[in-house]
Order: C-alpha cells, then sequence, then structure tokens
C-alpha cells in the first residue's frame, strides 16, 4: 500500500493555523492573478501572438475552451472551498501536500506571461518547465500520499475532485505548454528540416509519461492516476487532428493516444467495471485482483 500520511478520525475537526491561514490568502491572490492573466494571454492575445508562432503544440481554441475553463472552475473551489474547510486530514492535504505549490505555479504563470509578452519564448519556456515542476510535484504528492481510493468516505469527493483533479489536468497541459514554448523558442519556421522530428519526439515522452501513469504507476510509487493519462491522450488527440497534414506524425500521435485511452478501459473492464477503480488504483501484478479493491469513493455507487 501506499504510505499513507494521516493517522487521525476523518471526522476530526482542527481550528485552523496562523500558516494555514496565510497560505489561504496567498493562495486566492496568486489564483485571482492567474486567472486575470490567463484570459489576457489566452483569449484577449491583443498581439496575436499564439497566431504568428503557431506549432505542433499550439493548443487548439476547441481544447482551451474545454480545458481552460474547468481547470479553472476547479481551482477556485480548491481555494475558497476545499481549503476552508476545518476538518483535519483536509487541511493536512492543502498545507502539507500542495502547502505553497499552488501559490508557486501562479507565481510562475505570471512570470512566463511576462516573457512571452515580450516574445522572449526563451524566458517562457524556463517558467513553464518551473511551472511544470511544482503542478507535478503536487500532483505526486496527492497520488502517492493521499491516494484516492483509501480516503475517508466522509472527504473523498472534497479532496479528489477539488485537489487531485484540478493538479491532474494541469500536469497534464503543462506538457503540452512546455513543448508548445520549447518550439517557438527553437523553431522560427514549420519548413526547418526538425519540425516534425522534435515533435515526434516530444509526443513519444508525452505518450510514454500518459501510459506509465495509467497503467503502472511507475513514477508515483506504483499508484495509478487514469485521470492524468486521460488528459495526457487529449492534448495529444488535439495534436494528432491540428497536425494532419504531417501525416506520420500524425498516426504516431493517434497510435499514443489510443494506447491510452485502451488500457484505461482495459483497466476499467478487469476492475469490475468499477470507474472509481480505473481512475485511481495501484498497480498489482495481478490484474485480476483489481476486482478486489476498494472503490475510490466508499460511500457512492
Amino acid at each position: 500500500m501506499s504510505q499513507i500520511l494521516y493517522s487521525y478520525e476523518d471526522t476530526e475537526i482542527r481550528e485552523a493555523s496562523t500558516s494555514l491561514k496565510t497560505l489561504r490568502v496567498v493562495n486566492i491572490l496568486s489564483l485571482i492573478a492567474s486567472f486575470i492573466s490567463s484570459i489576457y494571454a489566452y483569449i484577449l492575445d491583443p498581439r496575436e501572438i499564439d497566431h504568428k508562432y503557431n506549432n505542433i503544440f499550439s493548443p487548439s481554441i476547441v481544447l482551451i475552451l474545454i480545458l481552460w475553463p474547468l481547470m479553472y472552475f476547479l481551482r477556485f473551489g480548491f481555494v475558497f472551498y476545499t481549503q476552508f474547510s476545518n476538518v483535519a486530514i483536509v487541511q493536512e492535504v492543502v498545507n502539507e501536500s500542495v502547502g505553497w505549490l499552488f501559490t508557486l505555479a501562479n507565481l510562475f504563470m505570471l512570470g512566463w506571461l511576462w516573457f512571452w509578452l515580450q516574445l522572449n519564448f526563451v524566458g517562457s519556456s524556463f517558467f513553464a518547465t518551473l511551472t511544470l515542476m511544482v503542478v507535478s510535484l503536487a500532483h505526486y504528492r496527492l497520488t502517492v500520499y493521499y491516494p484516492p481510493n483509501e480516503l475517508p468516505s466522509s472527504q473523498a469527493k472534497k479532496i479528489y475532485i477539488f485537489a487531485h483533479v484540478p493538479f491532474a489536468i494541469y500536469a497534464a497541459f503543462s506538457w503540452l505548454d512546455l513543448f508548445h514554448n520549447i518550439y517557438m523558442a527553437l523553431l522560427k519556421s514549420n519548413n526547418d528540416d526538425n519540425y516534425a522530428l522534435l515533435g515526434i519526439l516530444f509526443v513519444w515522452i508525452m505518450g510514454i509519461i500518459g501510459f506509465a501513469w495509467t497503467v503502472t504507476g511507475l513514477f508515483s510509487n506504483r499508484q495509478r492516476d487514469g485521470l492524468f493519462g486521460l488528459a495526457i491522450a487529449a492534448c495529444l488527440i488535439d495534436v494528432a487532428v491540428r497536425e494532419w497534414d504531417i501525416l506520420y506524425l500524425s498516426i504516431q500521435t493517434s497510435l499514443l493516444a489510443g494506447l491510452i485511452i485502451l488500457s484505461f478501459i482495459s483497466i476499467y473492464v478487469k476492475s469490475g467495471y468499477k470507474l472509481k477503480s480505473a481512475f485511481s488504483s495501484q498497480w498489482i501484478s495481478n490484474p485480476g485482483s483489481l476486482r478486489e479493491q476498494a472503490p475510490l469513493l466508499r460511500n457512492q455507487t
């Protein structure tokens, strides 16, 4: 089993510490700043930078319209709902597992935006890397130390929906955003000989990472996260559809996305059609025993 950090009753009430109260305020302020900057960058786009520097990993308007509102809805839920809980385990998730990583991710996004607007894509790639690192660390901590299928049933939904889910999706999208910025920094034209070759390398990196999280939990102490894998698959599908004119790139990207999705479906079937176990469970050598695992939310059907 994963290393569980909590050892108290799931209904234990605890007064918020001074550090937690401070964290709440800073999280709110940094999220609002991040939200405003995102609107400016992705929606208003006053200089049409994304259009001028369009590349393989430029997110489509469809992907942005789906993921952007979803991620911010869940992140606002985290700062205005989850982090104000007076239940001990929820406070521990906010203060110990996520901690200042949430604020750092928002601040790094502001740094990314500043360099991006200056057309300094080396600088924007640097901050995109920092964002990916802190978001992935928070995602890792939540997955390993607070596995959704082992959380107290009374608090599982609050923690999973507004902590696990936003960080899983954000971590997946951060890979796409990083490669998007690297492309703008390295390649000046899609006629460059290395344009498609670099894209193939990057989509394979995303595919391997998505498959590992979906099936084996290779990077997370064998604790799987099917949601992260599906988010990676969605990003890969977006790339495949946008780059259909580069056929060999589009085919490889589609196959990688399909492999992740089929793996998720296979785990879902082998778990006895338990969707929650397909999204989150510990990888074991005998797949058939997935049927014996506890559901993600014990009080849900």
